[in-house]
């Protein structure tokens, strides 16, 4: 994988499910706000060579073939409804969350659906989330359904470590860029962003109805238009 194919773009993880296209309509409307260039990665997973059944198979069948053909056709389809100006597509060969690890390195934002199938399925239940929460370089947003059409605030929460000042600052520049109000340790509904940190991300990514940010100590504060 070319990590420069990412740079400061928006990344989105996209495979067949609701949640992954509602992921890349947010990503599509946030590329537009800050001007940067969007990227929809589907990802396939590597062949197995020594599996028993392989050898049964026809010559002529290509199963990974026909999983990519049927990605690219998806993720084309997909692209063709979104409004930004520069938008991309990727079938990448890995663990879903080895993949957008590695595109966090350079992209500005990572996004990805609350619930996905295949590789994505287990998003928000366990290892795929905290994994690219955990490891991803840049903010990672987690969609679980589209805001409210009229919410407009970011509501920030924090745990008081160093690494706070990451999450401070990616919640006013959100704010900023949509003219949205920022409220620190709010609990009203409606909101548009729960930016979170630490220890309270596992409880918000599991309940949260808003897109939420993870950013961690080790991200950038800002991320730029």
């Amino acid at each position: 994988m070319d990590e420069y194919q990412w740079n400061a773009r928006i990344a989105v993880g996209v495979d067949g499910s609701p949640e992954s296209r509602t992921a890349a309509l947010w990503a599509d409307e946030e590329a537009l706000e800050r001007r940067c260039g969007l990227t929809l990665v589907h990802t396939v997973l590597p062949p197995v060579g020594s599996s028993p059944f392989s050898a049964g198979l026809p010559k002529d069948l290509n199963p990974e073939a026909e999983v990519r053909q049927g990605a690219l056709a998806e993720l084309d389809e997909i692209a063709s409804t979104l409004t930004a100006a520069d938008v991309q597509t990727r079938i990448e060969v890995g663990s879903p969350s080895g993949i957008m690890i590695g595109a966090s390195e350079t992209a500005a934002i990572v996004v990805v659906g609350s619930r996905g199938q295949g590789g994505f399925k287990r998003l928000l239940l366990g290892s795929v989330s905290t994994q690219v929460a955990t490891h991803s370089q840049c903010p990672v947003i987690v969609i679980r359904s589209l805001p409210d059409p009229s919410a407009d605030t970011v509501v920030l929460g924090m745990d008081g470590t160093a690494g706070s000042s990451a999450a401070i600052g990616f919640a006013f520049n959100m704010a900023s860029l949509s003219s949205w109000r920022l409220v620190v340790g709010n609990r009203s509904h409606g909101q548009v962003m729960s930016a979170v940190l630490g220890s309270v991300s596992h409880g918000v990514l599991h309940h949260a109805q808003a897109p939420v940010a993870v950013v961690s100590r080790h991200q950038s504060a800002t991320v730029a238009p």
